[in-house]
């Protein structure tokens, strides 16, 4: 049986313990390593030989424990001494573990007995002293006549008689009490004789120091002159008295002179006064005079007693060694019952002090506070100056109150003015707030900055700059204001949207109605924000749409920027507007607007369209947004230094909080777009509010347009696309020519192959033809080396494809002289079914090619025809470029292209099939079949038929095999 308990404390000698082993504390954890052992229950910890729990396993060998500087560890085992861990005679084999485990205990048990002699002092195999060995007999010898019985006897009697005797043995504790007793009881009555004697002394001075005033005092009134005036007057219980009492007195040592005015009315309970009280005194030391003056006023009642009161209290000082004036007023008022009596008070003090020794003082406070209910509130701010003398100079501004807010004059005296910086307690938590647009020109010099006074245990930076419009989130509607005078806005929680967009901030956002006429909403902010003719802004937002409707007004989505020079606001330009009723997925999505502050503006109000979206529709909008661009010539060369720069446990989050990359995380193909891989045009101006003109463009006619604008891509996310709009009076209607501009300038290698592929979006009005190409001096026809003049990869003529869908334009160039090429590959893909609807044709380089630029037109439309290009793309063809099939996006059945009974047009092409479990399926007609089959049953009990690969058995209902065709012995 192990018992636990405090370990001998034996000093540190540094033995050899087997089955012990130590270490010393230091505060912090230690590592201790842990004797061999038979099972973890065996092993005990002891802190300065006391057992403790407070240790935890590192691994089997090893422990971890915390103890105190210099505190003794010790790693204890204790093998089970009473019973044995393994039994002999109870009719099991005995394995070779099982005698192992027996051996153990014996040897462990051995070292014990052999540490436990080390641990309590002795040392094995070393004598006691000279001639004496560590025996039974040496130690009987080493005691032998050391200690007698009689000895013993004597002395131990001796002891216990003075324990048991009373007060009167001297030596016993009784007696040493009882004189101890007697000592401190004369001190005490020495004491009290003492004090009575010197009480009865400093009573006889006082007595003739008063009797000598009062006789002063009534020879001095001998020289009184005093005059007193009183008037009363009363009529049915009301009474009002005015009394002034003046007095003045002189005699040999000082002066003295007070008035005291009163003026008072009551009427029953209520009651009326005004004190006025002066005084001046002055004798050889000091002079001293003060004012107070006191305006009351008290109601009693039976449910409570209300009282006003003013006091005022002026006084200086003055004596040989220093000079003190103070003026104090209090203004309070209260109210007082049993319940809850609740008050309110205003206090100023003014006060200065003035010393031979050199210090001189001056301060004011003022302080209000309020108590009501168990409650109390206070707030105050206090000035200090103090100069000269040992006290050091310096001078203090304190301030008390749970909110510190500042806020600028406002002429409009009724107006609610912005707060220009706000510190405390903000809805119960300790806030700083510090309005975006209050930072004045919105930057910070690092000048302002000492070195070490930006510290952040974390510190987040994001991109964008801070917002400088109020309320993003369309959660305070007095932050905004109509700039369309019919827009019905319209304020509500759309708890179905609300939290599936990533990044939004609340469940309350701005959306369009679905009630005509006037189901649309124009906010714009209320609040102007200053900017500067040449600054760069980015104004974001997140949209959302739902069955939005075709065309102008159904479903278009505005936002505009609204400036001014001085006070008066109009749209001044409009930066994104979607048109066509594209936004009509019901994921949210985030677009952004850059754009640079025209010349003449100071104030921008941004502004936000959300037109009606037709009866069956709505658009909604959050987390609006504008925020200043950087430039980074803002940060002069040199201006961001660092020693190191650590990147280690930096890691990148997509959306949902997934690692992507990181320390261990290589960045996936699956996050990289198939339209951005491997991508040899330069596409990254391809950005809202981007010119398309630097890409030269293809003339839309009269009434046309080409504008880049967001709408649903080939995967139905959002994407930016080139919107091209028919004109009049033009065969041409949008698009892009062949210009090495910059963007549009693609770098080749004569000796080798790429692949040229552009979306187009045709509605089913869309009357235009479609053509993609590349630029003519650069390839020849196929095969050969005679150059093209007109090169178009694909051609979509109108009415020859079904509309209101993607397709893909794609067509191929080979290496220059290279001979045996075809035109497969190159046409017009349906997105939809995967299939190539239109033939295509190739090329291939011709001589001296190093670069090209590509083409897409609507050509030959009618007024108003409108299509869609989405991101061109070229590929170096090597085996590394994007499968076609990926950029088809759904040529075959996935979760965006299912195969159901409403999707008659999917289809499965060539497909393998690993797995599939099917419930039901009806074939119309079936040619053969080529499987390997382990067993194919018809049912799995009763009558059923059952096909291996070499046999063919049939069953009765009752389970009877009846048929059996093939290999007969199986």
């Amino acid at each position: 049986m192990l018992r636990e308990g405090p370990l001998l404390l034996i000093p540190f000698l540094h033995f050899m313990y087997y089955s012990i082993t130590e270490a010393v504390g230091t505060g912090s954890p230690v590592s201790v390593a842990v004797p061999p052992y038979i099972v973890k229950d065996h092993i005990k910890v002891y802190v300065d030989g006391l057992p403790t729990e407070g240790f935890d396993w590192v691994n089997d060998q090893t422990i971890m424990v915390v103890a105190a500087l210099n505190r003794l560890i010790r790693v204890v085992r204790r093998t089970s001494p009473d019973a044995r861990l393994t039994r002999f005679l109870n009719g099991v084999p005995l394995p070779g573990e099982t005698l192992e485990v027996d051996s153990k205990q014996a040897f462990f048990l051995a070292q014990e007995a052999y540490d436990l002699t080390l641990a309590s002092g002795g040392s094995l195999g070393q004598n006691l002293g000279p001639g004496v060995e560590l025996t039974t007999e040496g130690i009987k010898q080493l005691l032998a006549g050391q200690i007698t019985p009689s000895l013993l006897e004597q002395q131990l009697r001796m002891e216990i008689g003075l324990v048991a005797s009373d007060e009167t043995v001297a030596g016993s504790p009784a007696w040493r009490v009882a004189q101890e007793a007697a000592v401190r009881a004369a001190a005490l009555v020495a004491e009290a004789q003492a004090r009575n004697a010197a009480l009865l002394a400093e009573a006889a001075e006082r007595g003739a120091a008063i009797q000598s005033e009062t006789t002063e005092r009534q020879a001095a009134l001998e020289s009184l002159a005093q005059q007193l005036v009183t008037l009363t007057a009363s009529l049915n219980g009301a009474n009002a008295a005015v009394q002034t009492e003046m007095t003045a007195r002189v005699d040999a040592d000082e002066a003295l002179g007070s008035r005291i005015d009163t003026v008072s009315a009551s009427a029953l309970d209520n009651a009326a006064a005004i004190t006025a009280e002066a005084n001046a005194r002055a004798n050889a030391d000091n002079a001293i005079a003060t004012a107070v003056e006191e305006v009351k006023a008290e109601l009693e009642g039976a449910d409570a007693d209300l009282a006003a009161r003013i006091t005022s209290v002026e006084s200086a000082y003055v004596d040989a060694d220093e000079a003190n004036a103070a003026a104090i007023q209090t203004v309070k008022a209260s109210v007082d019952n049993d319940l809850s009596p609740r008050v309110a008070a205003v206090e100023t003090t003014a006060s200065t002090f003035a010393s031979r020794v050199g210090t001189v003082e001056s301060n004011y406070s003022l302080k209000v506070q309020a108590r009501a209910d168990g409650k109390f509130a206070f707030a105050g701010i206090g000035l200090s100056a103090t100069a000269g003398g040992a006290t050091p100079t310096q001078s203090e501004m304190l301030f008390a109150a749970d909110k510190f807010t500042f806020v600028p004059s406002m002429a409009d005296m009724n107006a609610v003015p912005q707060p220009l910086l706000v510190m405390g307690l903000v809805n119960g938590q300790n806030s700083l707030i510090v309005p975006p647009s209050r930072w004045g020109d919105r930057m910070v010099e690092a000048r302002m900055i000492v070195d070490g006074g930006i510290e952040a245990r974390h510190l987040k930076v994001s991109g964008g700059g801070s917002v400088l419009n109020d309320d993003p989130n369309f959660q305070d509607p007095s932050a905004w204001e109509q700039c369309w005078t019919p827009a019905g806005t319209v304020y509500g929680a759309m708890p179905l949207f609300g939290t599936t967009a990533v990044g939004l901030k609340s469940e309350t956002c701005i959306r369009s109605t679905t009630t005509p006429p006037y189901g649309s909403s124009c906010l714009r902010s209320k609040r102007p924000i200053p900017v500067a003719a040449g600054e760069r802004y980015v104004l974001r937002v997140q949209l959302y749409g739902v069955s939005a409707g075709n065309g102008f007004p159904n479903g278009n989505i505005y936002i505009r920027l609204a400036g001014s020079s001085t006070s008066t606001f109009a749209t001044i330009t409009e930066l994104l507007s979607t048109g066509e009723g594209l936004m009509h997925t019901s994921p949210w999505a985030q677009f952004r607007v850059e754009f640079t502050i025209p010349a003449g503006v100071i104030y921008v109000k941004p502004e936000l369209f959300l037109n009606w979206g037709g009866t069956q529709g709505y658009h909604a909008a959050q987390d609006f947004r504008l925020e200043r661009l950087i430039d980074s010539a803002v940060i002069v060369e040199g201006g961001i230094k660092s020693d190191r720069l650590d990147t280690r446990g930096l890691t990148v989050k997509d959306a949902a909080g997934n690692v992507i990359l990181g320390a261990g995380t290589t960045l996936s193909e699956d996050y990289i777009p198939a339209s951005a891989k491997n991508n040899l045009m330069d596409a990254s101006w391809w950005v809202l509010g981007a010119s398309p003109s630097r890409w030269g463009l293809n003339p839309t006619g009269d009434g046309g347009s080409n504008t880049l604008l967001p709408a649903n891509n080939v995967t139905n996310g959002s994407e930016i696309l080139w919107r091209c709009v028919q004109g009049a009076g033009a065969v041409n209607g949008g698009g892009w020519d062949a210009h090495l501009a910059p963007g549009n300038t693609i770098k080749i290698d004569q000796s080798k192959c790429y692949r040229f592929v552009i979306p187009v979006w045709r509605y089913a009005s869309t009357s235009a033809y479609s053509y993609w190409g590349c630029r003519w001096d650069d390839v020849s026809n196929l095969n050969t080396t005679t150059p093209n003049p007109n090169p178009y990869f694909a051609v979509i003529p109108r009415g020859a494809v079904a509309g209101d869908r993607w397709y893909l334009l794609v067509g191929y160039v080979f290496p220059y002289n290279s001979t045996g090429n075809t035109n497969d590959g190159a046409g017009v893909y349906d997105t939809t079914t995967g299939a190539r609807l239109i033939a295509g044709s190739n090329y291939q380089w011709s001589n001296g090619a190093t670069v090209t630029a590509s083409r897409a037109y609507q050509y030959y439309g009618d007024q108003g025809s409108v299509m869609w290009f989405g991101k061109p793309r070229v590929d170096l063809v090597d085996g590394s470029e994007v499968p076609l099939e990926a950029l088809l996006a759904q040529g075959a059945v996935s979760a965006r292209n299912p195969l159901t009974a409403s999707n008659a047009s999917s289809y499965i092409a060539n497909a393998a099939i690993d797995l599939a479990h099917i419930n039901r399926a009806s074939i119309g007609s079936l040619s053969a079949i080529t499987a390997t089959i382990g067993t194919l049953r018809t049912a799995t009990g009763g009558a059923r038929t059952e096909i291996y690969d070499n046999v063919i058995k049939v069953y009765d209902s009752s389970n009877v095999l009846r048929v059996k065709l093939g290999n007969l012995d199986l």
